[in-house]
């Protein structure tokens, strides 16, 4: 049994939880706690959060949650980019090392690009991280979608400068699709044999019900964190040029819009008759088995969205971006519908929402995807078999990583 420490950017809820890394994070934490001697480190929000944690504790070797300091990040005279300032911390690094040493730790396991600066050199041990988006491209396509402003130009080039030059050093770099794969091949080519595309972007299958019918007619769900920019923009795009085309065709037609934070309401403005508010739901599972169509107009951003996953695996058929969908299909009517024009996005919409045989068929071809492509269960085992393989590689070779340049960020 391999011993390994998990080091998460930020609070992890359960696996219907709407923030999406938090999905993918907890599939592996389920898996692995039963084939390995897992080791989890994280931080919290608050101190009002350690609560819903204890759950860990049933399955994980040890557990150790930091709430995590605010930093005033008002001082932009710096090539750190901002995101990694705001989880810099010496009681985490001291954390990771201590768990190392106390438990004798064969693998590393960082998530998101912002805790690369976590990087050790270590010998034996292998430092693995997984990028839920590739925050270089994620940046680029925000500004795209919303202009190069200072500020948001600004973290670019930080990031750019940054994320090249610390992913190099990891023993494998995981990211969610093919695409992803060849983009940080591109930005970083010399990682190109050690990318993984195909261990962490998955869903238990067994945590939803596929449900084709009795659900609530002339219904649209929208699903999302608004912490996350690409949520917001997303929906501040659906609403105003999107939904109200849809109520020209069906005037009866209702948006839901389930996801955690406040900021849903500052999103979308005044209160629309045909726009109700779910807030954060105790379990996204509930409302996907319930609403008629599933939107995704995400915009910017990179990497596998858990909200299609999740959505495919319950039955609700979907109307996406191709950004949004980036990772699953690019073929529109394969899965789901696929367009980035706002009329033609309504008219699918409204096509769903009219014919549903259709969109049982689209629905169905969408769970046998998930089933075949994106099984957590079986990406679980395949990720557990790469991490042996490291370890056994770097025992034998006897040579640690190449270390971190001295001016590359350190957490204060």
């Amino acid at each position: 049994r391999l011993d390994w420490i998990r080091r998460d950017k930020q609070h992890i809820q359960p696996a219907c939880s709407v923030h999406g890394g938090a999905v993918f994070m907890r599939e592996a934490i389920d898996g692995l706690s039963e084939i390995t001697n897992l080791h989890l480190i994280s931080f919290v929000d608050s101190r009002a959060q350690l609560g819903a944690q204890e759950c860990f504790r049933k399955i994980c070797k040890s557990v150790k949650f930091l709430v995590r300091r605010g930093i005033l990040l008002d001082n932009q005279w710096t090539l750190t980019p901002n995101a990694f300032r705001e989880f810099a911390s010496r009681e985490l690094l001291w954390s990771i090392h201590r768990a190392i040493y106390r438990e004798k730790i064969d693998v590393v396991q960082l998530e998101y690009t912002v805790l690369a600066q976590y990087f050790g050199d270590f010998r034996h041990i292998p430092c693995i991280l997984f990028e839920h988006d590739i925050s270089v491209q994620s940046l680029r396509s925000q500004m795209k979608a919303s202009g190069w402003k200072g500020n948001l130009l600004l973290e670019w080039i930080r990031m750019r400068i940054h994320e090249p030059r610390l992913l190099r050093h990891f023993a494998r770099v995981q990211v969610c699709s093919e695409a992803n794969a060849r983009y940080l091949a591109s930005l970083v080519p010399q990682l190109r044999d050690r990318i993984d595309a195909n261990l962490r972007a998955g869903i238990n299958l067994d945590r939803y019900r596929f449900s084709l019918e009795g659900r609530e007619p002339e219904s649209i769900l929208f699903i999302g964190s608004f912490r996350h920019l690409p949520n917001v923009e997303g929906l501040r795009w659906f609403t105003s040029e999107v939904f109200p085309r849809i109520l020209v065709q069906r005037p009866d037609a209702i948006l839901y819009v389930a996801g955690s934070d406040s900021r849903a309401g500052a999103t979308l403005g005044d209160s629309h008759p045909s726009i109700r508010l779910l807030g954060a739901v105790p379990d996204v599972r509930s409302v996907l088995e319930r609403y008629q169509v599933f939107v995704c107009p995400i915009l910017s951003g990179s990497g596998v969205r858990v909200k299609l996953l999740e959505a495919f695996a319950s039955g609700i058929p979907v109307v996406s971006t191709y950004l949004g969908a980036e990772g699953l299909t690019s073929r529109t009517g394969e899965i789901c519908e696929l367009t980035d024009d706002k009329q033609m996005f309504a008219d699918s919409v409204v096509r769903l929402l009219a014919d549903s045989n259709y969109g049982r068929e689209l629905a169905t071809r969408a769970r046998d995807m998930v089933r075949q492509q994106r099984n957590a269960r079986e990406m679980t085992r395949q990720l557990e078999r790469t991490y042996r393989q490291e370890v056994t590689r770097m025992q034998h070779s006897g040579e640690s990583s190449k270390r971190i340049p001295p001016n590359v960020h350190t957490p204060v």
